[in-house]
């Protein structure tokens, strides 16, 4: 009888960026597909870009996996996605056209979205989308996603079963987000799934327990909004458009006009319906074919640069940093303020951080950081461990792997392109107190 085995291919000890196969008979499953951040290889940016996947897979980027990239192509190769975010969808534009996709419906709606605005995978893949609870086989491994709560819309759990073996990856989620109930729900079903090995996220494996709920950070919109003296400016991630609710609220209460990027505007109104508001104008926005037709459809107005000057305290601003020039031609007078709700750059460790700063403040305005994580807390995480109670926990997406688990389930701390199977889990040992605590450095 064949024997499943489990890769870790990327994504053990770096922010997203997970890329783990199954294998059982020839069949492969591979999930996520994302790509993220390393401050110990060479990166591509704005400047130097890559020119493929080879350059890529030589600097470590993406792993150099059969089938996936370059052809020939494997029908005997899927792939699942657990949500949108770029850390974990990252990599697909380069994936061979025509692999077969499993994501959830919403995921689907948000990726064929985002092709729409030019920000999308922009490959010609087998998209399988499946409601939740829906199981799906490819050859021996069945497939079926449950939702959590994440700051993007579709964001899921998978749910993977072999002849032999169970296994289930989180997904990223949260407990303070609008939708905390997905998350318990998840947990509750994940137990009763009985899971050999379970794939868990630990972004916030150190640092402060505390964070800001979309509640608090709708208020604080608010807030800020009503005491600007001047105008008030915003930054969001447009994948995870139900956050644009409290910028829309806020403009709303306090008698602004709200103005977002027309690429914004039209993933807001995807997902949530809205079209009250006004869209950036300026020659050098090029936008895409969907996006001009839907604003000329809707008669969403346009706002410039000059209509914003000398009245701002009139707009409530959607400002991404790569549209800062905008800055240049507004001329911000004193008083404004800026409200980082989880924007790009998205923190201190990127190189565009500092710039950003720099410009807020050589145009005077005031730098609020208002954002709400998509990771639940690493107490939080080591609790939904022990409620699923997996016979071991592997823990991922985090810098720090060795913070999160339990010491009633047993772990192990997962290899890069180690093959692993039912029987690499019978002697994994149960982590004690000592190591499940900070280092020196970390505490």
């Amino acid at each position: 009888m064949a024997t499943t085995t489990w890769t870790f291919y990327a994504g053990t000890r770096t922010i997203g960026g997970n890329i783990i196969q199954v294998e059982h008979d020839g069949y492969r499953l591979l999930f996520d597909m994302g790509r993220a951040f390393r401050s110990d290889i060479p990166i591509f940016d704005g400047t130097l870009r890559e020119r493929g996947i080879r350059d890529l897979v030589r600097v470590g980027v993406a792993p150099d996996i059969d089938n996936l990239f370059t052809a020939p192509a494997d029908p005997k190769l899927a792939i699942a996605l657990s949500h949108c975010h770029l850390d974990h969808t990252g990599l697909l534009p380069y994936v061979l056209s025509g692999t077969r996709v499993f994501l959830s419906t919403d995921t689907f709606r948000m990726l064929s979205a985002l092709d729409e605005i030019g920000e999308g995978p922009g490959q010609t893949l087998d998209y399988t989308p499946l409601a939740y609870g829906v199981r799906v086989s490819h050859g021996p491994i069945s497939v079926h996603f449950h939702r959590v709560d994440h700051d993007t819309p579709g964001a899921s759990s998978i749910f993977i079963e072999t002849p032999d073996v169970r296994l289930l990856y989180s997904g990223d989620l949260r407990l303070h987000g609008a939708h905390p109930e997905w998350t318990r729900e998840f947990a509750q079903l994940a137990r009763a799934f009985q899971p050999h090995a379970l794939f868990i996220e630990g972004t916030r494996a150190i640092g402060e327990e505390s964070v800001t709920t979309e509640a608090e950070l709708s208020d604080l919109a608010l807030q800020l909004t009503a005491n600007s003296a001047g105008g008030a400016y915003f930054n969001a991630y447009r994948r995870h458009p139900e956050r644009y609710l409290a910028f829309y609220n806020a403009a709303k209460q306090t008698g602004r006009t709200l103005i977002l990027q027309p690429e914004t505007a039209y993933l807001v109104h995807v997902f949530e319906g809205l079209a009250d508001f006004a869209v950036w104008s300026d020659p050098s926005i090029q936008l895409s074919q969907p996006v001009r037709d839907w604003i000329a459809e809707k008669q969403i107005p346009s706002v410039t640069a000059n209509d914003v000057a000398h009245r701002e305290a009139s707009y409530l601003m959607e400002l991404t940093y790569d549209r800062f020039w905008l800055l240049s031609d507004i001329a911000p007078e004193a008083g404004g303020v800026f409200m980082h709700a989880n924007g790009s750059p998205l923190g201190p460790y990127d190189p565009a951080w500092d710039n950003m700063l720099r410009w807020l403040e050589h145009y005077g305005l005031a730098f609020e950081s208002i954002g709400s994580t998509g990771h639940a807390s690493r107490n939080e995480i080591c609790a939904i461990i022990e409620e699923i109670q997996p016979q071991v926990v592997m823990p991922i997406h985090s810098f720090n792997p060795e913070r999160i688990g339990s010491t009633s389930v047993r772990r192990i701390l997962p290899e890069l392109l180690r093959p692993y199977t039912l029987a690499s889990l019978a002697d994994a040992p149960y982590p004690t107190e000592a190591d499940l605590a900070p280092t020196v450095e970390e505490a």
